[in-house]
């Protein structure tokens, strides 16, 4: 399942993620899921809703890369990432979630995981592809 090779979790003792390809999980240049990914979404959910929220709470953050939005749905990154992150907070919602356990946050190409452009300012497509990305979060509160 290709989808399950484009979700990545890691876990420590305080925070569980697991980081989500943008190329995967939405539509292009939008923030629009791809409604094959929703199934896949309504399983996530079903795990996590088996975790003690007590002790846990949920942050959804949408990463870019650096390049500016290209379907003249979104002004900036800002709005895209923002807008990404939102979105997989409804689709968590609509599956269980509740609310007061979650919420969205933008953070636009402001925390590349790898570089977007090489030492002498040439474009890395994969790494751009690589930033693209929504990252949940479950952090231990107690």
């Amino acid at each position: 399942n290709k989808a399950f090779r484009d979700i990545t979790i890691r876990n420590d003792t305080k925070s569980i993620e697991m980081e989500m390809s943008s190329a995967t999980f939405f539509q292009p240049f939008t923030a629009e899921l791809a409604t094959d990914k929703l199934p896949l979404i309504a399983e996530i959910v079903a795990s996590l809703k088996t975790i003690d929220f007590i002790d846990y709470k949920i942050s959804v953050e949408g990463h870019t890369s650096d390049l500016a939005p290209q379907s003249g749905l979104y002004a900036t990154n800002w709005e895209l990432s923002s807008a990404r992150a939102a979105r997989m907070v409804r689709a968590f919602i609509d599956s269980g979630i509740k609310p007061e356990n979650i919420k969205a946050v933008g953070l636009a190409d402001s925390q590349p995981k790898v570089p977007n452009i090489d030492i002498n300012g040439n474009a890395i497509p994969a790494n751009r592809e690589k930033n693209e990305r929504v990252m949940v979060k479950l952090e231990r509160v107690n």
